[in-house]
């Protein structure tokens, strides 16, 4: 493909996100006999497990692009070798790649992680050199209560990281390990041993983000650099000095609170990954870092471009070592590298995907099942605050400027921001309701992809996922 069709594809492409130019199409519908659990993964395809099915399926979509001429792909394995509650997943399509973390059977003290090829029907991934097996240690074997266990998973690039729960002793107490892996080649890259259940993503392949779960211990981001790290100082204890960590950065301060009433659950960042086929590539540095958190009961996301995140990392580097903080309070850096948004009461989660974040306001008063899909994009070519339409402007307003919503949460100071970004009003969306059905029926979930969006509605005991893509 010449100069010129790529530049015209990128300008439509371009275009067509501005103006939400999308096509519809009802990727899924599950009956109501099949409990589903899904998630998005980090190239945006949507992972469908069946746990309690024999044998146990994975079903893993990966969106369309009309603009980039790729068509919908579906596949389906299935395991029979052990119970599928004991499994956990994670794929990165543009890798091929499907993890598999399990406890195979008769050795309950173990946890091996299996590196498969979704073109290969799940077979050894060639890329691979073997499984990686995590044992609990044989002089706790027997004597404590629980065995190993996974919290979570997450891929980028050559890096797979899992965060492993383990015993201390004959106790409720766990103590974590979050890895980070060299799939490839089998090696350990990075280790931190944790005294509390923390959340965890990667912004690019060299820097790993932390947030503990309780947003009290600790109430920071925490960046760590994993390729500071050697043969010699690859595995970091519990509270010890770590030569990795780049700094922490405060998240916003909440008012009149007591600790336990916040907390934080989900900490994402998904990028375009590069394919051999695209006519172009899509900024993979201008990805957002998003965190969920609910202030008594009430979900907000903080919302962080990377490429923000970078530059402030890139100041603190520039300072001489009597200078450098690793600390930053909110006043240092929340105003202008970040924005806190209420989720609002029409989906219970939203993940972005690159510099994009899908919201759902209400449309219309009185009609509780209407609402209008709002994009916002981050990209870094956006030099201020922009609205495509009065509509955008208004929708968007209706949440970001709700002080019901947040008023005794956060002061004035703590709720501005300086970032830029461009606000467009997507398509209208509503869910059908039965005959003298009561109660608001919305979509649970708005799932942001790299050419579009997923909406997952349940109705009754039935799962629905509808997909617009460009």
């Amino acid at each position: 493909m010449g100069v010129e069709d790529r530049a015209r594809l990128l300008h439509e492409y371009k275009a067509r996100w501005k103006n939400a130019q999308f096509l519809s199409d009802l990727d899924y519908r599950a009956g109501p006999s099949i409990s589903e659990q899904i998630q998005c993964s980090i190239d945006g395809s949507i992972l469908c497990t069946r746990p309690f099915r024999n044998p146990s399926q994975l079903v893993i979509r990966s969106p369309p692009s009309a603009l980039r001429s790729l068509e919908k792909r579906v596949w389906t394995l299935s395991f029979d070798d052990i119970d599928g509650a004991n499994r956990m997943v994670a794929t990165d399509v543009s890798q091929d790649l499907l993890v598999v973390a399990e406890t195979p059977p008769g050795r309950q003290w173990d946890v091996c992680f299996r590196f498969l090829s979704l073109e290969d029907g799940g077979g050894q991934h060639p890329d691979a050199v073997s499984p990686i097996t995590r044992q609990l240690p044989s002089n706790m074997q027997g004597e404590v209560r629980y065995a190993l266990f996974v919290f979570y998973m997450m891929i980028c690039g050559h890096h797979v990281a899992w965060c492993l729960a383990r015993p201390r002793g004959m106790t409720d107490h766990l103590h974590y390990d979050l890895e980070v892996w060299n799939w490839r080649t089998g090696r350990l890259v990075w280790a931190r041993e944790l005294d509390s259940l923390t959340i965890s993503t990667f912004i690019d392949p060299s820097h790993i983000v932390l947030v503990g779960k309780a947003y009290q211990s600790p109430k920071t981001l925490q960046i760590y650099n994993i390729t500071i790290a050697n043969n010699h100082i690859v595995h970091i204890p519990i509270k010890s000095t770590d030569p990795t960590l780049v700094c922490s950065m405060q998240l916003p301060p909440v008012l009149g609170i007591r600790p336990s009433h916040v907390f934080c659950d989900k900490l994402i960042c998904k990028t375009h990954t590069p394919t051999m086929d695209s006519a172009f590539e899509p900024d993979p540095a201008s990805a957002l870092l998003t965190l969920r958190f609910h202030v008594d009961a009430t979900p907000f996301i903080l919302v962080v471009p990377s490429w923000m995140l970078r530059r402030e990392l890139k100041k603190l580097q520039t300072l001489s070592s009597s200078r450098r903080r690793r600390h930053l309070s909110w006043n240092d850096w929340g105003s202008r590298c970040a924005i806190i948004l209420p989720l609002g009461d029409r989906v219970n989660d939203v993940e972005a995907f690159g510099p994009r974040l899908a919201l759902l306001p209400k449309l219309r008063e009185g009609d509780p099942d209407s609402g209008r899909i709002v994009i916002l994009d981050f990209s870094r070519s956006h030099e201020q605050v922009q609205y495509a339409s009065p509509v955008a402007f208004e929708l968007f307003r209706s949440m970001r400027f709700d002080r019901n919503i947040w008023t005794g949460l956060f002061s004035e100071e703590t709720m501005q921001s300086t970032l830029p970004y461009f606000v467009t009003a997507g398509p209208d969306v509503s869910v059908p309701r039965r005959d003298g059905e009561q109660g608001a029926r919305m979509a649970s979930r708005v799932l942001m992809q790299p050419d579009g969006f997923t909406l997952m509605y349940h109705l009754d005991a039935t799962l629905r996922l509808d997909t617009y893509y460009i």
